[in-house]
Order: structure tokens, then sequence, then C-alpha cells
């Protein structure tokens, strides 16, 4: 768990899982991303907490239906969209955060990248260096990727002209300019902030987005659990509405829900993955030879559990004994039985900013919408939409339509 990159390496499986050679995610700038994330995001998230709320009651509004009739959405588009619109202002500012053509990117770049390595890992080893990068999928990511560069581009050329020639500038707080102040000249942070913008679609709004699509899809089957989720929210919250990062402390069943959900339609079958640099040693005696692959499963999928879906159960858990309230309890945990975040040193850094999105959004959509599947009433966890397996991911069935209508005023 705590062997050194050098030794066990993270990066290296990473970019071997997303073909970097052919579909270009810069790697090499995951450790900046990592580092600003966890000393520059993370410890300023109670002070962005209502701003990422403003975000995604903007998103909401924009994307979802305003009636009460019953429509029928695309939820994992929906999702998408709301998750790109309510990420790109902390990403790269105001100046893009209402951009269409910069919001259509980002949400392309995550739809192309994945058909884009699904087409290179379907070509022969042998004949990649050649094929791959004439591939249709390939091509076609390439210029969505030159697109974004371009936003990314206007964005720091308009930044570095207002740092210089106006006196009363003000750099923003978001995740451009603090990549840009780590940067040493302007060609780093040009080159950096684009392949930061990629790694934070990929590593941030691609999750949250999956994980909103996987609790609406068992939402949508299990009504008996909404309203008591929306009693919780209007316990927790104060009449204005806002959401503070301490208010969503106080939402155990919300958070009870989530991890119910992802331990039952668990999101990655390995999520601990490394590759030998230099030969190592385990406790045991077993010598790890260099190029060799370690793989550890999702303790759920191999551990035997209680079948009984129970979205409360971790809420009345803590809820039984809470001055002794454990942290094995809660969603947001990450160890070596809890691998929903990763484990080790490259537990997933930016999982404080993904809990504030995904429980900021549930909450707006679980208050203010009802959710159903399709056609008649079809409740029960056996019609939910099955999930879908892909290499080492477990996917929510993708493009599938769900109804959802504006819950009316209380009176």
């Amino acid at each position: 768990r705590k062997v050194p990159e050098e030794v066990l390496s993270f990066y290296d499986m990473f970019s071997k899982s997303v073909e970097e050679e052919y579909t270009h995610v810069n790697t090499a700038f995951v450790p900046t991303v990592v580092e600003t994330i966890k000393r520059d995001l993370s410890p300023k998230l109670y002070e962005i907490t209502p701003a990422i709320c403003d975000e995604v009651d903007s998103a909401i509004k924009q994307y979802l239906p305003s009636h009460d009739d019953w429509t029928e959405i695309n939820t994992s588009k929906s999702m998408l969209d709301i998750v790109s619109k309510a990420s790109s202002h902390l990403f790269a500012g105001s100046d893009v955060s209402n951009n269409a053509d910069y919001l259509e990117c980002t949400r392309d770049y995550i739809v192309h990248l994945f058909e884009a390595i699904k087409e290179i890992k379907g070509t022969r080893p042998w004949l990649r260096p050649l094929l791959c990068p004439r591939l249709s999928k390939v091509k076609r990511l390439v210029v969505t990727v030159t697109r974004l560069k371009s936003h990314v581009k206007r964005v720091i050329e308009k930044r570095d002209q207002a740092s210089r020639t106006d006196p009363n500038w003000n750099p923003p707080e978001d995740m451009m300019q603090w990549l840009i102040n780590r940067s040493e000249s302007q060609t780093d942070y040009l080159e950096g902030c684009a392949a930061a913008q990629i790694i934070l679609i990929l590593g941030i709004i691609n999750p949250v987005m999956l994980t909103l699509v996987s609790i609406l899809h068992t939402l949508a089957v299990t009504p008996e659990y909404v309203e008591p989720l929306r009693e919780e929210i209007r316990n927790n919250l104060p009449n204005d509405g806002s959401i503070s990062a301490q208010d969503l402390k106080g939402f155990w069943k919300l958070d009870s829900y989530l991890k119910e959900t992802g331990q039952v339609y668990h999101p990655v079958i390995e999520p601990y993955f490394r590759s030998v640099r230099k030969g190592f040693t385990l406790s045991n005696g077993q010598f790890l030879p260099p190029s060799a692959t370690v793989v550890v499963p999702n303790p759920s999928i191999i551990t035997p559990g209680d079948q009984i879906f129970d979205g409360f159960r971790y809420s009345k858990l803590r809820e039984a004994k809470p001055q002794e309230d454990q942290p094995n309890h809660r969603w947001l945990i990450a160890n070596e039985t809890e691998f929903r975040w990763g484990v080790g040193n490259h537990v997933c850094p930016g999982r404080f900013y993904a809990h504030h999105v995904i429980k900021i959004t549930l909450i707006r959509l679980i208050s203010n919408y009802d959710i159903r599947m399709p056609g008649e009433a079809q409740i029960g966890l056996h019609n939910r939409y099955p999930t879908i397996e892909f290499g080492s991911s477990v996917l929510p069935a993708v493009d599938k339509p769900l109804m959802v209508r504006k819950v009316k005023a209380r009176s």
C-alpha cells in the first residue's frame, strides 16, 4: 500500500489503460494536477461550496424540464451536461463556463476518448503504431483535443494580458490559475493547463457523471426511499435552501444510500492496479519481477454480504451509536476494505470535490423532481437497468431514459 511509485507504478498502469501513446492523455502532468487539487482545491472547499451550489442550480435549470409533466430524459447525457456546466467554472473560470463550444468539447471528449480506446484495444498490438493514428475514432478525438486546447489558450492569453496591463486585476480562484501559478514559463502552463483540463475531465467529470447515473437508475426503482430523503433534506437545509460544506455533513441517509448503491453496483472491479518497475519481494517471500502487473479486486465482489439492498443500512449503524460514529460507515472513506476511491499513495485526491458535487446535485434533484422508469410503473431492483462490464469497469447503462417531472411547490 505504501510502496513508492518508483517500485509499484500507478502512472504506468494509468497510461496503459488510456492508451496514452495514441490518445495523447498526457499523464506526465497528473502529479501536478494531483498536487494542485491537494494544496489549492481541497483546502478551499468550505469557501467555494456556495459557488458550486450556484453552478449546479444554474445547470439543472438549463438542462432539466421546469414543468410538472412527466418528461423523458437521456440520463447520462443530462447528468454529463449538468456536471460539465457545474465544474467548468472551477476548472477554467467564467470565461469558458458559459461558452457553448467549450462545454460541448468537455462532453464530447469523454465519449470520444472511450470510443477511441475501445477501437485501439481492438487493434492487434503489433499493428497499432501503423494503424492507430489513422483510426476514425482516434482522429476524431484529436480534433476534439485541439478544440479544447484552443479554449485553454485563449483563457491563458487573456489572463496574461490582464496581469501585464491591468493594475487592478485579481487572479481568479480556479484550477487553471492555480496551475499557472505553479508553472515556470508560459510554454509550461499552456501545455500544462491543456493537459490538466483533459485529466480533470477524465478523473472528475466522468466518474461524477457515472455515479449520478447509477444513483438515479437505482432511485427510479426504489421510490420508497424518496420521501425519507426529502424529509432529511428539509430538516438539514436552512429556509433559503442554500447549501454549505457544513450542511453536507448532516445527510446521513443520503450518504448511506450512496454507499449502499456503490456496494451493490460497484463501479470498478479492480480499483488497485500497479505496474512493477523494480523487482519487489512481498512479506511472504514472493518475488514480483519488473513489468509484472499487480491487481487487487474490489472486496465487495469477493466478500459475501447481505443480498438485500438496504439504502439506509449505514445511517442506521451511525444512528445506533452516534457517539461512536465509525468512519467505515461513511461513503467518503478510503482504506484497505473500502476501495471505492482507491487506496494507498494514489487514493483519489478529488474525492472531496466529487463528494460535494454529487451530494449537492442529488439534494437538488431529489427535492425538486420525481423520477421513475419509462412506461408502466416498474418498481424493484430487478427492474433496474443492468450494468455493463467493460474491462475492469462496471458502468451504468448509458443512454438509457428516465422519466422526470418537477415537484409541485409545497403549499
